[in-house]
């Protein structure tokens, strides 16, 4: 039926652009400090993806459980942290052998920065400010991570731009 199909391409067209309008609205209007998470929470509404969506290989897009030493390894990880799955970015870094020797340290870091990472949740009833003061918090620390060269050195380029985008670096967003 032409009509049922002329009002589905309208509702197609306002979602689209109901998405770009709430995307504007985080990078433009004053998002002080907790624009990751904001991003996060569009991503996860707008293309809501569980973890095992996420490992997937790009090309073929078969599942995959990325080596640790594979750029697929840092992908994921990104993937993950980007659509707010924490808690399987945690689990993927628990399969690193970086946890134990040489880098367990910085390796250690970053797994607990992941594994606590404030949740923005406003349909939970989180405050906007107190969610603003946790991650603030969060992301100093992250940030002294960062200075300190440690995660990059020991684990590489992917490692820091999984933290650069959980502290909101808009460069790495």
């Amino acid at each position: 039926d032409f009509a049922a199909a002329a009002l589905e391409e309208s509702l197609d067209a306002l979602k689209v652009a109901n998405m770009v309008w709430h995307l504007c609205e985080i990078y433009f209007v004053g998002r002080e400090g907790a624009v990751a998470a904001h991003v996060m929470a569009w991503l996860t509404e707008h293309f809501e993806l569980p973890p095992a969506a996420l490992l997937t290989d790009p090309a073929t897009g078969a599942p995959t459980e990325p080596e640790p030493s594979s750029p697929a390894f840092w992908d994921a990880m990104f993937r993950l942290a980007a659509h707010g799955q924490m808690e399987a970015a945690a689990d993927l870094m628990h399969t690193h052998p970086a946890l134990t020797g040489d880098a367990a340290a910085p390796a250690d870091r970053l797994l607990r920065l992941l594994s606590t990472y404030p949740a923005f949740a406003p349909a939970a009833g989180t405050p906007e400010p107190e969610y603003v003061a946790a991650w603030t918090e969060w992301s100093e620390e992250a940030a002294a991570t960062r200075r300190s060269g440690a995660v990059r050195e020991h684990l590489g380029d992917g490692a820091d731009a999984v933290l650069a985008l959980l502290a909101g670096d808009f460069e790495a967003l």
